[in-house]
């Protein structure tokens, strides 16, 4: 089979593309490599891997239990109305020397949000936490030397985990801390930009420049494109000049690539979201979608409310929550008991509003507000409200208004 001149053209021109792309990506990634190098502290004295034992991990909150060699989260506790489990250890090690973390969490699903907690001897009392990334692909990265507070030595490392097992454990199958070095730094970075951050309202438009939850991605996937596609037109006109030839073809292909490229991680966050969503709803009925929904807990409690608790829509019921503006809890237990007549406060309305027979509603331990058991009322230092309590759950407490308000 022979090809003629204009193929041939057009074959050396995208060959021609392709190098240039090649040899920028390699370029790129030397620049990291020397990056990284020149980015070691002064004190970091180590290049081995410090794995965590997952047996001694102690259980702070939670249930867990050891399952050949992972360990399993098999309970969690519930504490204002959120569950949590938190597993760590007492260690003592350098931050500097490892600004990386390795971990293989099997089980994770979208209702489960997973922190890294730890302690330093700086500060002895305060725990901090990050957000580690959704990788369903294996053992996932995390940029440790990107939090404010991985400073100085470590004393306490672990796990928290916040959400709901959905009847299923949670295995953790590792969890390492890595040394500086070029593989662990390209490995984090791929792990940041493979991540499934979940599906928003605007990630039909957008990739998320910094996948990392914090904004401390180690390299935005955005930016590094840009580098890979403005490197590489400047290799590809470099030559063109050289050879006093320039072609269109090849301008565009060095564009287009890239552009297809960073699409390809788009388009595995939606691939990854429709699994999630056919595993989570498919084949289910509109009322089991709502129960296995990430605000299915407040779905059968506004469920709750509507068939035991509340009678027919008409009564005034005012949501208090100890957040803030319209927090999402309290924004959608509003949609769920719709067609009721609610009024969504931050904190409290104001006495001289409510009337006899108007309903409170209180999600949780709201700071400064109290009910009084012995005079049956609510008082939040200026207000003193008679009321009647009608009923308790741990997603919170309803009460009916019997009388007027004192200041």
């Amino acid at each position: 089979m022979t090809t003629s001149p204009k193929d041939s053209e057009i074959l050396r021109t995208l060959g021609g593309a392709l190098l240039a792309l090649a040899t920028s990506a390699l370029l790129l990634v030397l620049l990291i490599v020397a990056y990284t190098h020149m980015q070691v502290p002064q004190g970091a004295n180590t290049t081995h891997s410090k794995a965590i034992a997952l047996d001694t991990l102690i259980a702070r909150m939670g249930t867990t239990g050891m399952k050949g060699d992972a360990l399993e989260v098999t309970a969690l506790d519930t504490i204002n109305n959120n569950q949590h489990a938190l597993v760590s250890l007492k260690t003592s090690l350098r931050a500097e020397n490892y600004p990386f973390l390795t971990y293989n969490i099997e089980g994770w699903h979208a209702g489960m949000r997973v922190n890294v907690i730890w302690r330093s001897a700086r500060n002895p009392r305060g725990l901090s936490t990050a957000i580690l990334n959704r990788n369903l692909d294996g053992a996932a990265y995390f940029n440790l030397a990107g939090q404010d507070n991985w400073k100085g030595t470590i004393t306490e490392v672990g796990l928290h985990l916040q959400g709901e097992l959905r009847d299923e454990p949670i295995e953790i199958d590792r969890l390492t801390l890595e040394p500086h070095g070029w593989r662990n730094t390209l490995s984090t970075i791929w792990s940041e930009w493979t991540a499934f951050r979940g599906w928003t309202g605007t990630s039909i438009n957008f990739l998320t420049g910094t996948p990392d939850p914090t904004g401390n991605a180690t390299l935005s996937p955005t930016l590094a494109t840009a580098l890979w596609c403005g490197l590489s037109l400047m290799l590809l006109y470099v030559s063109g000049a050289i050879k006093r030839s320039h072609t269109f073809i090849s301008y565009g292909a060095v564009i287009l690539i890239p552009w297809i490229c960073i699409d390809l991680i788009w388009q595995k966050e939606l691939s990854t979201q429709l699994s999630e969503t056919r595993y989570l709803f498919a084949g289910k009925s509109q009322e089991q979608k709502r129960v296995d929904d990430v605000d299915g807990d407040i779905f059968e409690y506004a469920r709750h409310l509507k068939t035991e608790v509340l009678g027919p829509p008409g009564t005034r019921l005012f949501i208090l929550h100890d957040i803030q503006y319209r927090s999402y809890p309290r924004l959608r237990l509003q949609y769920h008991l719709l067609p009721h007549t609610t009024f969504n406060f931050d904190r409290y309305p104001k006495g001289e509003h409510l009337r006899k027979g108007d309903l409170i509603l209180v999600m949780g331990a709201i700071k400064g507000l109290r009910f009084l058991p012995e005079s049956s009322a609510l008082d939040w230092g200026y207000d003193f409200v008679p009321v009647e309590l009608l009923d308790k759950h741990d997603q919170g407490s309803l009460f009916l208004v019997v009388g007027p308000a004192n200041g």
